[in-house]
């Protein structure tokens, strides 16, 4: 029904994970995540990828910042007892390169991290979309050489925090601190930083 709209975001609703786009005259509430929300400046020009969800004669938007993160949103909508806020919730909590590793590692610890998506529900996800992820990430994945090696490092590295004693989630945090600190392709670092930051949170 819908690919993308563009216009003027006038309304931020943090609180509902909402945001108001005014194109053409009509003002258009649409249903988003912090993550989407965070890229975007009020009063500013923005395209956002929806999609239309129809239930009970009533239609509601979802945005997305940009096309996989609309396609992702769509396949998580296939597994059972996924619905729009549960997807959108998975989105929030998980970039889409480590949802595809979760699944692909039958890793459904760091799928439940999302808000309101228990363990059942997260092995049920992990289970039902490994096939799927596999052919979305066959046709995402247009890294390049260099990036594949940093992300094949993160799981080297996943995999000696969890020998270390970390359990999964606390793993993947750190990683994910690490990233973000600009840490990357060197396992050696980023298992020391993520050391360091588990030792702080202890204290």
């Amino acid at each position: 029904m819908y690919q993308y709209l563009k216009g003027l975001l006038v309304e931020k609703d943090l609180q509902n994970k909402s945001i108001v786009v005014e194109q053409g005259g009509w003002g258009y509430l649409i249903q988003t995540n912090l993550k989407t929300m965070n890229k975007f400046h009020l009063d500013s020009e923005l395209k956002l990828y929806v999609k239309a969800i129809i239930k009970e004669e009533e239609m509601k938007l979802f945005g997305f910042a940009d096309k996989a993160s609309k396609e992702i949103y769509e396949i998580l909508l296939s597994v059972s007892g996924v619905g729009p806020k549960a997807a959108m919730s998975i989105l929030d909590a998980l970039d889409i390169d480590d949802l595809i590793s979760a699944v692909l590692n039958d890793k459904p610890k760091l799928i439940s991290q999302a808000q309101g998506i228990g363990l059942k529900t997260a092995q049920r996800i992990a289970l039902e979309l490994n096939t799927k992820l596999n052919k979305f990430n066959s046709n995402y994945n247009s890294q390049s050489e260099s990036d594949l090696q940093g992300f094949n490092c993160e799981e080297e590295v996943m995999n000696i925090l969890v020998n270390l004693g970390f359990d999964e989630v606390s793993a993947f945090k750190r990683l994910k601190e690490a990233r973000e600190s600009g840490i990357q392709d060197n396992s050696e670092l980023l298992v020391r930083f993520c050391l360091q930051q588990q030792n702080e949170a202890l204290v």
